[in-house]
């Protein structure tokens, strides 16, 4: 396959890829024909129109995915597409499509039949508990009317990564968050029998909206310093067995299957891009062992295959996350990996507070195992993120000036945390405006 086709992991569950530029082409007695031309094998292109016939001299390198050419002088309504077969979960084969005619870059992946594209031009993004940190017992009115004013404050600030933190895993599979989320295949099961303390019913909608209003997306996060222990060794209990390399394996526990089940209705439910491993072992014999690695790979093939997006959270243990990460990418270990997690969000601050983007860019270029990540850029792959508490906005986006070797266009953004601390500070609006403001002007001024 030449250049014109995107990266990503949705080769490993798509067939038949290709990608089609189509347009109208004009002819030489001034009429307008339709017109296209095949880029899947092409790795140079340099169109020109014969007569509204298009044909490639192949002498020129394209910058996106409109290829380079003289066409453009005498043709209209140029598109391009990629057009496939995907997989759903299910197993069977769906005719899929994804256009690319505006994108400069894309990672594509496969959502249960539906091509989505795991690259954001610049990751403004931002951590928010997943009830916004309001206490438990307030109206869900009431509640959800502050929670439109916070989604609809952080989209016009800039804000389009949303990570909402945290929901923990049981030994059952079930997940909770504040409120149970997902129980036994059912979505908040406490909205008809104890709606105070539930999650808001509005919250779905709400976050639909976000996204669809201000183009965003929205992650749930798992672990989180307190809960890291038992979400660990829970997930791991329920994926003993679970093969990387056996696509449907099922592990024996009899549990796995409403851990499966409850993961699919968060996702659905709550209209969920993709889950941030927010994972922290501590005081425990095995943190960062070699029994919790294989369980990160197990998980992040697990997701993958059930169409999520996935980020790790690191703020430690840089080997542990590469290791991880290769083994879920390339689990035959050739030495290529195709990428199935989107980007690692690096903790800045509290126990990361001596982290910098380069420096775990160098480890992740350093190390041996480079190749089976599936990284294309890692200036583009780790995102720097700082506290809200520990760091003003002017440095913020000094730090981010800092974070990332090689051009701008190579630091793509950073993180934030998180919203509580806006909320309860005067100025809200204004103060997530300037924090979103630093990490975009980041990018280009110190």
């Amino acid at each position: 396959m030449g250049n014109c086709i995107p990266k990503g992991s949705y080769k490993l569950t798509c067939k038949d890829i290709k990608v089609t530029l189509s347009c109208k082409a004009q002819t030489i007695e001034g009429s307008w024909i339709p017109a296209s031309f095949d880029l899947t094998d092409v790795s140079d292109a340099d169109l020109w129109n014969d007569n509204g016939v298009l044909k490639n001299s192949g002498t020129a390198t394209s910058t996106g995915y409109i290829p380079s050419g003289s066409y453009k002088l005498t043709c209209k309504d140029i598109k391009v597409k990629l057009t496939c077969k995907a997989q759903t979960i299910e197993g069977s084969w769906i005719p899929a499509s994804f256009d690319l005619t505006n994108l400069t870059d894309a990672d594509l992946w496969n959502d249960n039949g539906v091509l989505k594209n795991a690259c954001i031009s610049e990751k403004i993004c931002i951590y928010a508990y997943g009830n916004f940190g309001q206490p438990a017992g307030n109206h869900p009115d009431q509640q959800a009317e502050d929670y439109k004013t916070w989604l609809d404050a952080l989209g016009k600030a800039g804000f389009n990564v949303l990570v909402m933190s945290t929901f923990h895993v049981d030994p059952s599979g079930n997940l909770d968050d504040s409120a149970p989320v997902a129980n036994g295949g059912v979505f908040n099961p406490l909205e008809s029998t104890n709606p105070e303390k539930a999650l808001n019913p509005k919250l779905p909608e709400l976050l639909a909206d976000f996204k669809s209003t201000f183009n965003a997306k929205v992650y749930y996060s798992i672990g989180n310093w307190a809960g890291s222990n038992g979400d660990m060794a829970n997930v791991a209990v329920l994926l003993d067995g679970y093969s990387c390399m056996s696509s449907g394996s099922k592990p024996s526990n009899s549990n796995y299957d409403n851990f499966v089940t409850n993961l699919k209705l968060l996702k659905s439910a709550l209209h969920i891009d993709g889950i941030d491993f927010d994972f922290e072992p501590h005081d425990t014999p095995d943190a960062y062992g070699s029994g919790q690695q294989k369980m990160v790979s197990q998980f992040t093939c697990l997701l993958h295959s059930l169409g999520f997006g996935v980020t790790y959270c690191p703020y430690t243990s840089k080997k542990f996350w590469i290791n991880a990460q290769a083994d879920a990418c390339d689990p035959n270990n050739t030495g290529t990996g195709t990428s199935k997690v989107n980007w690692w969000n690096l903790q800045c601050y509290d126990g990361g507070s001596g982290n910098t983007a380069d420096g775990w860019v160098d480890v992740i270029n350093d190390n041996s195992s480079k190749g089976r990540l599936g990284i294309a850029d890692t200036g583009k792959f780790i995102t720097p993120g700082y506290g809200k508490n520990s760091s003003s906005a002017g440095e913020v986006q000094q730090n981010i000036y800092n974070a990332a070797t090689g051009s701008p266009e190579s630091k793509n953004g950073g993180f934030i945390w998180q919203l509580g601390d806006f909320i309860s500070s005067p100025n809200m609006e204004s103060a997530l405006a300037d924090y979103a403001n630093a990490i975009i002007n980041g990018r280009t001024n110190p």
